[in-house]
């Protein structure tokens, strides 16, 4: 059976006024959930963040009548969630069907409930859908898949009617909605690194698709950072930022806010930071970001003098890349960098230099070996390179085989270009990472083509269509062209001063 339908409080309240028979309605009936196994922690000593299969607890669920007691007769089924997170598994002693659990008499005890995803204040959900699981099989089918409009609304089966919750349930009424909550469970809320899916091997989110907030470190009871979240790039489309203070590595993320953030300045630090954790083409990232920053004021006036509200920029520095780092069984690393600043560099182990073969020309038939001028695989002159179509097949793979290599259409249209590192002058074993320069724009790389460089800083971005990383400069202060200069601090680079500041804006 289901139980009667639930209405709240606050709509008896809201509509009392208009309604002659409300008054009935106000004694409800409801379903409780109590924890009764599993640490649930507590706001002095929250539970650890720990990624998939958080953590396993046992439940009862109990469904109660409008007198408050035991309504021993419902028996029928309660779906379990867990906000924030996601259910893994539900077992025990009771019935369960995927996400459901049977009540008998009213009841369901022992049952088990783990999750993953959860963070903060979790609490597990129990609600009466209308859900009655059966054989999909069955001769009769279940109610939504038996073609009939069975409740008379107009709609007949899953998905098309509201009532029916899979094709398998076996009737078309949507329940009573009765819904209960257990007390919280108390969990840390995750880092940079977590969301970024540092227990599940960083190349994809902990959290996909979920609202995340973000622990940033700070602690407002105290009035102090326990660990920094430093802005490290303001870009047209959004913001980067690094936990500077998590040696896991992963520390650092995207968020993508469709424009510059107002007012937010690099070595900015974060008090607050929330958004929807997504995999955008393998590239992990916060849609929609909110955020709160204490705004960063330098340790010193235009003059010279002192700031005593100042603080030092904290802005790390980048990782700086070896050849090794680049290649194809050393993708880990470049995830767990991803998002964040690195640098590739000559110095007396390697020389960095812009790749080679970078060239308008198309490359001759048959093999399509890329030179110095020839890397065009556009053969047809259609604007486009097909990758699994002879001849540009032949020509893209075998711009490919060569890291020296930049194929010209492609640079065209991204202006991305190949960076090559060359370890101690070895030729054998060069390896390469895209490179884009867009914003150091006095600096041409199908100009400089097989230039070397001193360094080249900025971002790192990843691409799964190609399983492509690059590396974005932020501005000319990320790009050191002349071989006797050194790499500008990141202290400093691309650094720019916040008009009009006040100094005791956001001062506590």
């Amino acid at each position: 059976m289901k139980l009667r339908r639930l209405l709240s409080v606050g709509f008896v309240l809201a509509t009392a006024a208009c309604s002659s028979d409300i008054a009935s309605f106000v004694r409800t009936n409801q379903l409780a959930v109590q924890v009764t196994a599993g640490e649930t922690g507590s706001e002095a000593n929250p539970l650890p963040v720990v990624g998939q299969r958080d953590r396993t607890f046992t439940i009862a669920i109990t469904a109660f009548d409008t007198k408050g007691e035991v309504d021993t007769s419902f028996n029928g089924w309660a779906r379990v969630s867990v906000k924030p997170g996601s259910i893994a598994a539900l077992g025990g002693a009771a019935e369960v069907a995927g996400r459901n659990v049977k009540l008998v008499n009213g009841r369901a005890e022992g049952v088990t409930v783990s999750f993953e995803g959860a963070f903060g204040d979790a609490r597990i959900w129990v609600e009466d859908v209308g859900y009655v699981p059966v054989d999909p099989t069955r001769n009769p089918p279940p109610a939504c898949a038996d073609g009939k409009d069975n409740d008379g609304n107009g709609y007949a089966d899953f998905p098309a009617d509201p009532g029916c919750a899979f094709a398998n349930d076996d009737t078309e009424g949507t329940g009573s909605r009765s819904a209960g909550a257990s007390n919280e469970i108390r969990f840390a809320l995750p880092r940079v690194a977590d969301v970024r899916g540092v227990s599940i091997g960083g190349a994809a989110t902990a959290y996909p698709k979920q609202q995340v907030l973000i622990d940033t470190g700070w602690r407002a009871r105290d009035a102090k950072f326990v660990h920094s979240v430093v802005v490290t790039r303001i870009s047209s489309d959004g913001f980067y930022v690094t936990d500077i203070d998590d040696p896991r590595g992963y520390g650092s993320i995207f968020a993508f806010s469709f424009s510059s953030p107002p007012g937010l300045r690099v070595c900015d630090r974060l008090y607050t930071l929330a958004g929807t954790a997504v995999d955008f083409y393998g590239f992990t990232e916060l849609g929609f970001p909110t955020f709160t920053a204490e705004y960063w004021v330098p340790k010193t006036y235009a003059d010279g003098t002192p700031n005593p509200k100042g603080r030092d920029c904290l802005v790390p520095e980048p990782y700086s890349f070896k050849a090794e780092d680049l290649a194809p069984t050393s993708a880990p690393v470049r995830f767990a960098n991803q998002s964040g600043l690195v640098r590739l560099e000559s110095n007396a182990s390697q020389l960095l230099r812009i790749g080679k073969y970078l060239g308008r020309q198309k490359p001759a038939a048959p093999d399509y070996l890329p030179t110095v001028d020839a890397t065009n695989c556009d053969l047809n002159g259609d604007g486009n390179v097909d990758f699994y179509t002879e001849p540009e097949k032949t020509c893209s793979a075998a711009c490919d085989a060569d890291v020296d290599c930049t194929e010209y259409t492609n640079f065209r249209l991204r202006s991305t270009f190949q960076l090559v590192l060359v370890p101690g002058g070895d030729e054998s074993k060069k390896q390469a990472i895209q490179g884009e320069s867009t914003t150091a724009a006095s600096f041409d790389p199908y100009a400089n083509k097989g230039r070397q460089l001193r360094s080249f800083s900025g971002t790192l971005r990843y691409f799964s269509g190609g399983s492509q990383f690059t590396a974005e400069t932020r501005c000319s202060d990320d790009l050191v062209v002349n071989l006797t200069d050194s790499p500008v601090s990141s202290s400093s680079a691309c650094v720019r001063p916040r008009p009009d500041i006040d100094d005791d804006e956001n001062s506590n």
